[in-house]
């Protein structure tokens, strides 16, 4: 056990490969406390040798330097967005997502048995921020009825994944208030029904009084997140262009990428098989690993975020963003015309003197 906390669980060391070495005995034993439950904070600490404490300490700073991220942000967000308040409320709870999910993490490496209630913490912060995406992209029409007059006459596509993308066959619909209140209703199921479908896995799976398959409520999650994603999928798809001003497209693609790494990659994890280092069993290996990799794939995505909320047009209307359009497509229109127009008067002057008879045709004079 003292070889393998030295080198730590990046080290790539098979500890399998040794029990050749080792009695049945041993081996049962080992097989036994590799399948047991995660290890405590006292026993990762105990056990920490040099290289994962140098590990967990670039993870850390890695975690608070994504806070610092936020909280200048946020204080950036209050000097340039000052008369729209609720714009600035969701545009800071979009940038909370990666601080959330780094402090989560960083605590889940130290205490992986409490997985269950980081993932709970990150889970409803998550739903959440989905709802509050969807808010923000109707505060950047200008309101709902802002929003239904300028999409009046577009056709909404609803057969886009992740629900409905084999179902080519439905028809386009009209962007009407009955629609986008199906929309709002599809986002906000998820904000509301992910706490409580949490809530009871937790408390059924550290009670084991009544034995409920925990696929049970992974199912009911998946479906309420697809569900959810469906609705912002379909409406960022009929607002990229009106709001590219806003780099909408830009924040659904890093809303998405959260989706990924919070629920693919747990899986993916546990796919690829880590072998089992003590202290960290199986399970514990994979819970840790998962939450370091998180750490690192959220600092990066906290610069990204970063530099699309951090942008001095978060705090334009979009009828002034248009309203500039229409006055730089005039100036630019007036400009070519005076370059025409003053091409053709030097052309004139470096034709030969003439004029024009009665059938309308030049005669030169000065030859």
């Amino acid at each position: 056990m003292g070889e393998h906390d030295t080198n730590g669980f990046f080290s790539g060391v098979n500890p399998l490969q040794n029990i050749t070495s080792m009695s049945d005995l041993e081996l049962q034993r080992f097989q036994e406390e590799c399948r047991g439950p995660p290890p405590s904070a006292k026993e990762i600490v105990s056990s920490m040798g040099s290289t994962h404490l140098v590990v967990h300490l670039v993870l850390i700073v890695m975690a608070f330097t994504t806070l610092a991220i936020f909280i200048e942000e946020i204080f950036y967000l209050r000097s340039k967005i000052r008369k729209n308040y609720r714009r600035r409320r969701m545009s800071v709870l979009q940038a909370g997502i990666p601080p959330i999910f780094t402090l989560t993490a960083v605590v889940g490496t130290f205490f992986p048995r409490g997985n269950l209630m980081i993932d709970f913490v990150c889970s409803i912060y998550f739903g959440f921020a989905m709802h509050a995406l969807l808010n923000l992209m109707v505060n950047y029409y200008g309101g709902i009825t802002a929003m239904l007059k300028r999409l009046r006459d577009v056709r909404v596509k609803i057969s886009t994944p992740p629900v409905c993308c084999c179902c080519r066959c439905l028809p386009e619909v009209p962007m009407t208030r009955k629609t986008f209140k199906y929309l709002y209703c599809l986002t906000f199921q998820a904000a509301a029904s992910r706490p409580v479908v949490l809530f009871f896995r937790g408390v059924f799976v550290l009670d084991p009084t009544f034995s409920i398959n925990e696929l049970i409520f992974t199912v009911v999650l998946a479906i309420s997140m697809l569900t959810g994603m469906w609705a912002l999928i379909i409406l960022r798809g009929v607002s990229s262009t009106v709001l590219s001003h806003f780099n909408i497209t830009a924040k659904f693609f890093c809303f998405q990428a959260v989706l990924l790494i919070s629920n693919i990659q747990p899986f993916v994890l546990k796919l690829a098989s880590l072998p089992c280092v003590l202290p960290y069993t199986t399970r514990g290996r994979i819970i840790t690993v998962n939450y370091q990799i998180i750490i690192v794939e959220f600092f990066l995505l906290s610069l990204v975020m970063r530099c699309l909320y951090r942008t001095k047009g978060d705090a334009d209307n979009l009828e002034e963003v248009e309203k500039r359009k229409e006055r730089k497509i005039q100036n630019s229109a007036t400009k070519t015309t005076l370059v025409s127009d003053a091409s053709a008067i030097e052309m004139e002057k470096l034709m030969p003197d003439s004029k024009t008879n009665g059938n309308g045709v030049h005669i030169v004079e000065n030859v």
